[in-house]
């Protein structure tokens, strides 16, 4: 009897060819011996439970998810997504894509501060202003964490279009950033567009294989271990996109919602001006000289807060003299170790303030409403003293329950003059 074809067919392969069968099983033991290695040492990497892959914008919040942080009180935050992506106060909540024709629709664009990142739903500005409004008007919050002007730009044009808003608001600035080393504009639609593709490869690649999923962690270690050891400098750091690029994007979401008939509002937030307690005595040093010497005097101690205090001493010296002012050379602060980037992020040179006046400018010129919240809420004396803390505790940007309140309760009669004029 003769053997099935397939056994023939090896051993006729293995009569001619037998160093190749050998080098290929070989392999073949190689690389599951080393995928079981690598998946008892890495494991298998899961899905991330608040993002997605998102062929246009990179990533967009997951669908259906439901998780939990601990927030500056250690009391556990449930946030929940729906089908939509949208945060709410349960995962099966819906929006509709037609409204009704009494009501009004606000759709609020922006990043983890309009998400609501550290407070409750319930304590968002978003749901705030929902239950100041009514049953005549309905707010909803489709801001996705880490999002930059151009992504909202996108999201306009594939997604929130559809749901027919009034109405939308638009609070960015802390995301639209770039790599100094790639002169490319990486804040562009066309480096989502690619990036989101590879990523997405990647992404499947490692949670399939335990190989890739190793030597991406080996890389994120590496990194880490890097940015331990030196200090950051010119050529290793983040920094913000350039005003004029950032007020292009943002000119380009009010041509969008133009041409879709949605009225469209900016709101300037900013860094936090309370996130350190010593801010308060380097405001009362007399002139540059003693803000230089008392910014020195925190260094000395180590206090991490002095990367915000070099913050506010460049601000007071582009302010006071312009960019070259008092001799400041970027490249030998750095590489001196005396740095001058920002509390956030590692951004570089441009203070968060240049980017609300931009914000203005662009509505000015627009001819849509503007609200800056930094400037309203230094208004109030017991804010802007440090009497009452409006940001998170250790958070250079994200406002506590207070702060979401206090933002309802300015951006209100912007909201509500701005649907009487639709």
């Amino acid at each position: 009897m003769k053997p099935l074809f397939p056994i023939r067919y090896f051993r006729a392969t293995l009569q001619h060819y037998p160093k190749t069968i050998v080098a290929l099983c070989f392999c073949v033991f190689l690389v599951a011996g080393m995928e079981l290695y690598f998946s008892c040492k890495y494991g298998r990497t899961t899905p991330h439970e608040s993002f997605v892959i998102d062929f246009h914008t990179y990533w967009r919040n997951r669908p259906h998810a439901t998780f939990y942080r601990v927030d500056e009180n250690k009391e556990q935050i449930r946030y929940c997504y729906n089908a939509q992506g949208f945060r709410t106060r349960n995962p099966s909540a819906q929006i509709p894509l037609v409204k009704t024709a009494d009501t009004k629709r606000i759709m609020m664009m922006g990043d983890s501060t309009t998400v609501g990142h550290g407070v409750a739903f319930e304590n968002s500005y978003a749901e705030a202003l929902n239950r100041r409004f009514g049953d005549q008007v309905d707010v909803f919050s489709c801001a996705v964490s880490g999002f930059s002007a151009v992504q909202c730009r996108i999201q306009l044009e594939q997604e929130i279009g559809q749901y027919e808003p009034d109405l939308i608001t638009v609070a960015v600035n802390f995301n639209d950033r770039r790599s100094v080393l790639d002169p490319g504009e990486m804040d562009s639609e066309h480096f989502f567009y690619y990036t989101s593709r590879v990523r997405w490869f990647l992404d499947i690649l490692s949670r399939h294989l335990a190989c890739v999923n190793a030597l991406m962690q080996y890389k994120i270690q590496s990194l880490q271990k890097q940015l331990e050891q030196n200090q950051p400098r010119l050529d290793e750091l983040i920094c913000r996109v350039p005003p004029p690029p950032f007020a292009k994007n943002l000119e380009r979401i009010c041509d969008v919602a133009g041409q879709k008939g949605i009225r469209v509002v900016f709101i300037g937030l900013g860094d936090s001006f309370q996130f350190f307690e010593n801010i308060f005595a380097y405001r009362e040093a007399n002139n540059l000289e003693d803000k230089i010497q008392f910014l020195q005097t925190e260094r000395n101690k180590k206090n991490s807060s002095t990367y915000g205090l070099a913050t506010l001493l460049l601000v007071d010296l582009i302010r006071q003299n312009g960019i070259e002012a008092a001799g400041l050379d970027p490249d030998s602060l750095l590489n001196s170790g005396q740095t001058v980037v920002s509390a956030f992020g590692g951004f570089l040179i441009q203070p968060d303030w240049i980017y609300r006046e931009v914000m203005q400018t662009v509505a000015e010129t627009k001819g849509i409403p503007y609200f800056d919240f930094v400037s309203y809420a230094r208004g109030f004396d017991e804010i802007d003293n440090g009497g009452e803390t409006i940001f998170i505790r250790g958070d250079l940007v994200h406002l506590n329950a207070k702060g979401h309140q206090l933002l309802a309760d300015g951006l209100y009669p912007i909201l509500a003059d701005a649907l009487d004029h639709l």
